[in-house]
Formats: C-alpha cells, sequence, structure tokens
C-alpha cells in the first residue's frame, strides 16, 4: 500500500478545504490537526470576504476567536450558515460560555466577541442576506445584557431597552461598522444612570482599556453618527453628557491619529469647536449636580485638549 506523503496531504487541504471544512479539522489525523493553524489561515487567505476584512481590520482570525467568548468550532458554524444561508432566524447567538466568567468579563474578550458580531453582520451585508440582519442584532443586545448582568449583578439594568431600539434601526445606525466598542456604551451609561457617584463608574470612566478603539480611517465619520444617534435614544441628561463626552473623547483620538483632509470631517470638526462652548458651560453651570466632581475634572480637561488641538488645524 502507499502511503502518502504528509506534505501533499497538506497541499492539498490548503487548496481544496474552504471555511465549512474547519469544525471538522479536530476529527482527522493527529498531524493534520496539529497543522490546522496553518490550514485555517491558507483556507481564510482563499476565502474573499474573510481576507479582505481581516486585513482591514489587522486581524488574525484564530487569535480573535481564543481571545473572545465564541469557540472555533461555533464561529466557523455560524459562518458558514450565513454562506449557506441556513443561519436560524428564531434562534439567539449565544456566544459560548466555556471558560470561567472573569475570562468572558475581560475587556479584551469583550472587545474580541463584539468584532466577531460585527464581522457576522458584515459577513451577512456581504451576501445580501438581509433576513438575518435581525437576529445578530439581536444577538449583539442579549450579549451586552449577559454580560452588564455577570460583571454588575446588583445594578438595574437601563439600556436594554434604549439599545434594542437603537440597534433595531438598522438601516440608520451602522454598528457594525463602529470603530468603538457599543458595550463600553452600554455599560458606562447604565451606571451613569442608576449609581453615578460609585467607585465602579469611577473605574470604568478612568479605565485606559474601556476606550479602546479601532484606528480604520474610513470608520470614522459611521462611528461618530452612531454615538450622535444614540444621544437621541437616551432620555436623561448625565447620560446624554456622558456620550457628548465620548464624541469629543472620539474625536481627539481621530486628531492624534490621523491627517484632516475630507471635507466631510472638516465640516464636523467646525461643529464640534462651536459645541464644545456649550458643553463647558453645561458641566460648569447648568448641569453641574448631575456629574460627580472628579469626572467633571475629567471631561473638562479632555475637552480642553481637544479645544487645544483643533486650534493647531
Amino acid at each position: 500500500m502507499t502511503i502518502i506523503p504528509f506534505e501533499i496531504v497538506l497541499e492539498i487541504a490548503t487548496k481544496h478545504l474552504d471555511t465549512s471544512d474547519i469544525p471538522i479539522l479536530s476529527m482527522c489525523t493527529s498531524e493534520l490537526y496539529n497543522h490546522k493553524g496553518y490550514i485555517i489561515d491558507k483556507i481564510v487567505s482563499n476565502d474573499i470576504f474573510l481576507n479582505r476584512y481581516l486585513s482591514n481590520r489587522n486581524f488574525n482570525i484564530l487569535s480573535l476567536i481564543e481571545n473572545s467568548s465564541f469557540t472555533e468550532s461555533q464561529f466557523f458554524s455560524l459562518y458558514n450558515n450565513i454562506k449557506n444561508a441556513t443561519l436560524d432566524i428564531d434562534k439567539i447567538i449565544r456566544p459560548n460560555k466555556n471558560k470561567e466568567n472573569s475570562f468572558h468579563c475581560l475587556q479584551s474578550t469583550i472587545d474580541s466577541t463584539f468584532e466577531i458580531f460585527k464581522l457576522l453582520m458584515n459577513y451577512t451585508l456581504y451576501n445580501l442576506y438581509f433576513k438575518f440582519r435581525d437576529i445578530i442584532s439581536t444577538s449583539v443586545i442579549e450579549y451586552f445584557k449577559s454580560i452588564y448582568s455577570t460583571k454588575f449583578p446588583q445594578q438595574k439594568d437601563y439600556c436594554n431597552d434604549i439599545f434594542n431600539n437603537f440597534i433595531a434601526d438598522k438601516d440608520e445606525n451602522l454598528w457594525q461598522v463602529s470603530n468603538i466598542n457599543l458595550y463600553n456604551l452600554y455599560e458606562v451609561i447604565n451606571l451613569m444612570h442608576v449609581n453615578t457617584r460609585s467607585y465602579i463608574l469611577k473605574q470604568c470612566i478612568e479605565s485606559n482599556e474601556h476606550g479602546n478603539i479601532i484606528n480604520v480611517a474610513h470608520n470614522n465619520i459611521e462611528t461618530i453618527r452612531l454615538m450622535i444617534s444614540l444621544f437621541n435614544y437616551v432620555k436623561y441628561t448625565e447620560c446624554k453628557i456622558h456620550i457628548i463626552y465620548c464624541i469629543f473623547r472620539y474625536t481627539k483620538t481621530i486628531l492624534h491619529n490621523i491627517n484632516i483632509q475630507d471635507l466631510e470631517m472638516c465640516s464636523y470638526i467646525r461643529t464640534v469647536s462651536r459645541k464644545i462652548t456649550e458643553f463647558e458651560y453645561d458641566l460648569e453651570h447648568e448641569h453641574r449636580s448631575h456629574i460627580p466632581r472628579y469626572l467633571r475634572k475629567i471631561m473638562l480637561e479632555d475637552t480642553n485638549e481637544l479645544k487645544q488641538l483643533i486650534m493647531k488645524l
């Protein structure tokens, strides 16, 4: 009996397998499984959407999955269900909690999990399978709700209905092209309303990780639009103030990292410059009582830095 050299098997695998074969790789020979990372990289590089999307976002798919609440098998099964138009539109997509709660509540895990939801939503639109948009959007909010209740079991969830309505308006609010993690807004807006002067809110506000963004330049305007739109969905003054602050902080990040040439962005910067004066007055006078002293100080310092950056343009 002739034994086919493993190198030839590997070459065949990388040329003829696609993403639908990835979930069953673990059932193959141990030697093939040991080279699974290499095979998956090759399969992904042959997938037009995945290759382009991951390159734009500067992600490695296996690292992204490993750092998320999804399992490898679960992600590729979902991906292939979308590819084949077999996603169950009556079923919520729930990340597999196969590790301890402490892992799922890490900021890096939440960032990676939200990125996977965005990837799945973008793939749905890429394939023009619009019927899947609702299930993915609903699943995102269910995920937010689950993480918030796990992290803060004693805190009320004020944002669930707000974000359900916000994300449901999927033609207007394109959350899947955002550079920020919307869960962070979900968490802080909740805490701003239900426990404004708490230490846990202070920790969230002061956390450098909480402000993580992915710098994809062509998504900047959509990210800003998303936050501006969210402003109209919240009722309470302290929450609105926080959203404006987040918009300013994101704008500051843009100015630190990107040369402003786009006419639409230039117009936006001029608008922000006018809004800064209103915001400073509201913080120091009109709505002073709504925001804790430490947070007013942080907001005013960041806003002043933004003002100085704009003056240098």
